[in-house]
Order: C-alpha cells, then structure tokens, then sequence
C-alpha cells in the first residue's frame, strides 16, 4: 500500500467509513461452523461464498479450499475417537505432501480448522517451533478421556455459575490434572474460580493467564469472561474488552455483554467527538497567539503564548495517537486540558 493509499485508510477509518478486515482464520471458521455446522467444509462453493462473506482473506480462503481436499480430511471431521490420533497424523503429513505448504502452516491451518469443529487438539505452532519438534506428529487429547471428568463442572457452571450451594459437593482437586493435560475448558474453570475467589483463594494472575490460555485454544466461554474483566470486574481496559467480546467470545455473548459492546462502541464515537473539539480548541488557541485579538490593551506575550500553543499541540498529538491504539479509552480530558491551556494564556494577557 503507497503512502497515499495509506493516509486515505486512515483518514476513513478516522471517520468510521473504514473496516479494518478480519484477519483472525480461527475465530473466522468458527462463526463459519456455528452458522452452517460442519457440513460447509464438504460444499466447496458454499465454503468459499461463507468465507468471504465473513472476511477472510483470498488467501486464506484458498488454503482452507486446499486443505479440505487432503486426503484423510473427512476421516479426521468425523471425530472417531478410538482413531483421532491415527487420522491426525495422517492428514498433516497427507497435507505436507499434497498441499505443498510447510509443516508449519500445516499445522496452523489444522489447529483452526479442528477447533472450529470442536475436535480436541494440541496443534498450537508456535509450541511446536521452539522445542523444535515440527518434524514430530501432531497430538490429540480425545474427547472421550475427559468428558465424564468435566461433565459435572460444566452442569454446575450452566446451572448457577458455581454459585450454588450444590458447588460444595464437587472435586475441584479433579480441574488440577485436566488442566495440566492442556484441556481448554478445564482451564476456563479452573481461571473462573480463580477470579471469583470460588472453592479457591483469589488469585487474579494465575486466573487471568489460565482464562488467556483457554481463550487463545478458541474457548468461548473464557474470552467473553476476560472480556468481562476488562470491561468492569476488574481492570478498566474497554479496548482489550471489545477485543475479546467480538473474537471467540461473540459465540457467549449475553444480553449484558451485547449492551457492553454498545456502550464501547459508542465510547469510541464520543472519543471521536472530543479529538474533534480539541482540534477545534487548538485553532483557537493557534488564533488567539498568532491575531493577539486587543494587543493595544493587553500584550500579546508572545513567548508565553508560544509555550501554551506548543503544550496544546503536544496534548493533541498524544491524544490522537493513544486514540488509535486505544480507541475506548476515555477522553473527554483532552479538550478540558486544550481549554485549560487557552484560559491560562488569556489569563496572562489580561493580568500582566
């Protein structure tokens, strides 16, 4: 993209006539699979239509297209768990052959595509690039060794969030195991007690980095939860909470965490309209130095008024650039200082 080009995105996105475009594969085939289930990976047409109506990248579209054609790729959808681990490996070193990608990327692409289909896997890339071991098999922790263990955390969260008398009666020591096994949702448990001192003594750091965890393996559950934190419970943080409202955790969002996102986002326009007082404070301010309006009674105190200007525009140049790497952060402080900066100059002048 040449400079020009780049100053138009800006200048659009500024405004709110651009969308940046959606570049996260994963979270992308998850809304694919939770809108048309995982069917759609056997409709080539329909594949690439969803896809693109969701955002993806050409470039992603075509390697996903590419992937479902490996062989070994319905037997790995089907989700056999006496076979998981066989049909695995089978497919990665199927696709090194047949795609021509890297291992690598390879294995990037399976871990997306098994998480959007709920399969448990361990595909994670970067893990395997430093110890060194992409040339090793890719694992799988089958469903099926974990699912009665955490079935009874899981009624007792959808029931009551663990807040019932009836959370007494369970083993948490049995998270403990699950979690060291790398099982997302026992992470999201586990960082969920944590966080609300339940069972457990609060401990925000290891609940934060346990809920991260499982957020980054594509657990709904514990995004919409860390989005939560950062909105209210915990850290005012409205850019990492929208962050992590609208990636995975837009599958578990309830009407409080929708109300939540509308208020970012309307946090995000407001913003908007303060950088645009402030700019509108700063020609006045730039005016009322270079004109110096009724110099003959009041002096014009040029160095004085040099020092406010360039203190304004330093307020405004900051204020712009923490608005685009934190568009929700509150600024209403911004023209408030602008102000401040031009009452004290007019202050000077009429005083001295």
């Amino acid at each position: 993209m040449n400079s020009l080009a780049s100053i138009q995105q800006d200048v659009a996105e500024y405004v709110g006539f651009y969308s940046p475009p959606v570049s996260d594969l994963g979270s992308i085939l998850r809304s694919l699979v939770a809108k048309h289930s995982c069917k759609v990976y056997f409709d080539d047409k329909q594949l690439q239509s969803s896809l693109h109506e969701l955002g993806a990248a050409p470039s992603d579209i075509y390697k996903v297209c590419l992937m479902t054609k490996v062989t070994g790729f319905r037997d790995l959808m089907e989700c056999d768990s006496r076979t998981q681990q066989i049909d695995l490996d089978r497919f990665v070193q199927n696709a090194v052959e047949e795609t021509g990608f890297n291992r690598t990327t390879v294995m990037g692409l399976t871990s997306d595509i098994a998480l959007s289909a709920d399969i448990a896997c361990n595909c994670n890339t970067n893990h395997f690039a430093t110890r060194k071991l992409l040339t090793e098999t890719a694992f799988v922790v089958p469903a099926s060794l974990y699912e009665s263990e955490i079935k009874e955390f899981k009624e007792a969260f959808e029931k009551s969030a663990f807040k019932d008398k009836d959370v007494t009666k369970l083993d948490f020591s049995k998270l403990q195991p699950l979690v060291a096994a790398g099982i997302p949702k026992a992470k999201f448990y586990l960082g969920y007690c944590l966080l609300n001192g339940i069972q457990f003594e609060a401990d925000n750091v290891r609940a934060i980095s346990l809920l991260q965890e499982a957020a980054d393996a594509g657990d709904t559950q514990a995004a919409a939860t860390l989005g939560d934190y950062y909105y209210d419970n915990g850290v005012s943080d409205w850019s990492k909470a929208y962050e992590y409202y609208t990636g995975f955790g837009s599958l578990a969002l309830s009407k409080k965490r929708k109300d939540a996102i509308v208020n970012i986002v309307n946090q995000k326009k407001f913003n908007r309209i303060m950088i645009g007082l402030s700019i509108a404070l700063f020609i006045a301010i730039v005016a009322s130095f270079i004109l110096a309006p009724g110099a003959p009674l009041y002096a014009a105190h040029r160095i004085t008024g040099c020092i406010f200007t360039l203190l304004s525009f330093a307020i405004l140049i900051m204020a712009i650039l923490h608005h685009r790497i934190k568009p929700y952060d509150t600024m209403y402080f911004v023209p408030v200082g602008m102000f401040t900066m031009w009452f004290f100059y007019m202050v000077v002048r009429f005083l001295f």
